[in-house]
């Protein structure tokens, strides 16, 4: 139990319904002005997403507007629903959109047209990058059919073995979007060095 002055009297908070019926209105408004929110479907359009193979629906465009805002200011995002809600997807264009976003910001102030087309306002735009997924060990070749799907040029590789990415050449740079996908039982397992535990040293002379 506590006790908290409001409008000049006492008021003792026993619950937390208590506290905040009186005090959530207050909180309410010092949250809005603590917390501005980056994207506000009401106000903010989503005309620059680059389109893909598949349509998002507008509440997915609007989740993957914001999450690219937040990705401008930090290197990592959260992004939280129920299950059907199309988390996949939208990971999916985030990853392509944040992509796309700063081969845009490249061609700022550059010829018009080849400036629209880095925006996604004209045809179809494949700027060169890499995404790495880790999901459940069930799911990368549903991961793979998916980004097939929806970006047909995309060059795909499924990590089931280190082996896989010693072939892999750290010097090339991408060529359009490839996608790199592995499960996350496997990430953990295997490695590239052979224990040395049998190994005996024999004293220096």
């Amino acid at each position: 139990m506590s006790q908290f002055e409001s409008h000049d009297m006492p008021f003792t908070c026993k619950t937390l319904d208590d506290f905040l019926e009186e005090y959530g209105e207050e909180l309410g408004r010092e949250a809005d002005r603590a917390m501005q929110p980056l994207h506000i479907p009401s106000r903010d359009g989503v005309d620059d997403l680059v389109q893909l193979g598949v349509s998002l629906y507008p509440g997915q465009k609007h989740v993957v507007a914001a999450t690219v805002k937040v990705l401008h200011r930090q290197d990592y995002v959260n992004i939280v629903a129920e299950q059907g809600t199309g988390k996949t997807f939208i990971a999916a264009a985030v990853a392509h959109n944040h992509a796309c976003s700063f081969k845009a910001q490249r061609w700022h102030g550059k010829n018009p047209e080849e400036a629209a087309v880095a925006k996604g306002k004209v045809g179809r735009f494949f700027p060169d990058y890499r995404a790495l997924v880790m999901c459940p060990g069930h799911l990368p070749r549903k991961w793979a059919r998916f980004i097939a799907r929806i970006l047909p040029d995309a060059k795909i590789t499924v990590i089931e073995s280190y082996k896989d990415v010693i072939r892999l050449d750290p010097t090339a740079k991408p060529e359009g979007p490839e996608w790199f996908i592995v499960g996350k039982d496997r990430a953990k397992l295997s490695s590239g060095w052979r224990g040395a535990y049998n190994l005996v040293r024999l004293p220096d002379r």
